[in-house]
């Protein structure tokens, strides 16, 4: 059922109250990260090659670690909740849209963070068990490493990266059908998804640096949700309705059409041309 256009007036002002939040929203799950890192650097350094060097060093400082999966799961969340609203300007913009969308995205964004987090709350208690009690060798290291949550986190890990790569996949696909996206970023957040289901979410402590095209389309999201798109945005968050992203090349045009017209009354002003008529007629000088 189409919007009516009451209905439409009241989506676009709670979207331009909204949009910047969630603009702020994917800069900072953007940021995040960046922040774990400079973490891990100043409070961990170079860690050791040996587990059972390592571990000691992961529970005497467990503190960092716990303030580096904070922030990864409060990235997620930020980036869930800009993902959350993209999907419900979507749904706006075209009924059709999955009634379940919304849901996934959110179902899909807590395993992420799930996923991120478990294995650093693992790794502390590894550590702790290993410098509490029995031998500290290699081989005791690698014994806790592999006793009992190892399958657990597996299976977690495994249902987080479906989760999460069916919520880019729906969000690129849906935001790009409504015009709130470009094609481009619609087809690159399909990618992100897939490679997140291929690659996994765990095998680096940071999401964003193990994966840098989602990187790279969060900072892109941010732009367009912030109203910082090189060129502008699409027609769509204009109208509220479904409007294509338009094309470069379509783009283009438009932009010369804009230059042409302006030229056009500069070029009207100018003088008058003189009537037509036969030349005058030149004085001759005698010579003397």
């Amino acid at each position: 059922m189409e919007a009516s256009a009451g209905e439409r007036a009241d989506q676009l002002a709670w979207e331009s109250r909204v949009s910047r939040w969630a603009g702020l929203a994917a800069l900072a799950a953007l940021v995040l990260p960046l922040v774990a890192v400079l973490l891990v650097y100043v409070g961990i350094g170079e860690s050791p090659r040996e587990p059972a060097q390592g571990l000691p060093l992961v529970d005497e400082r467990r503190s960092v670690f716990v303030a580096v999966a904070s922030v990864q799961a409060l990235s997620l969340l930020l980036f869930g909740g800009a993902l959350a609203f993209l999907i419900i300007c979507s749904r706006f913009r075209r009924p059709e849209t999955l009634p379940g969308a919304l849901p996934i995205v959110i179902v899909g964004t807590l395993g992420a963070a799930v996923a991120a987090v478990i294995p650093i709350l693992r790794l502390i208690d590894i550590a702790s068990e290993f410098v509490a009690s029995g031998p500290r060798t290699p081989a005791r290291a690698r014994e806790l490493a592999q006793e009992g949550s190892g399958t657990i986190i597996a299976q977690v890990d495994l249902a987080a990266r479906v989760a999460f790569g069916l919520t880019m996949v729906l969000v690129g696909v849906s935001a790009m059908r409504a015009g709130l996206v470009s094609r481009f970023l619609g087809i690159l957040g399909v990618v992100v998804g897939a490679l997140a289901v291929l690659f996994g979410l765990s095998q680096s402590l940071l999401l964003f640096q193990s994966q840098p095209l989602l990187f790279f389309w969060t900072g892109a999201l941010a732009l367009v949700l912030l109203d910082r798109w090189p060129g502008g945005r699409g027609p769509a968050w204009r109208t509220g309705e479904a409007t294509p992203w338009p094309s470069v090349a379509e783009h283009r045009a438009k932009l010369a059409r804009e230059r042409s017209g302006r030229a056009e009354p500069a070029g009207s002003t100018g003088t008058e041309e003189p009537e037509s008529g036969p030349p005058p007629p030149r004085k001759r000088k005698r010579r003397r």
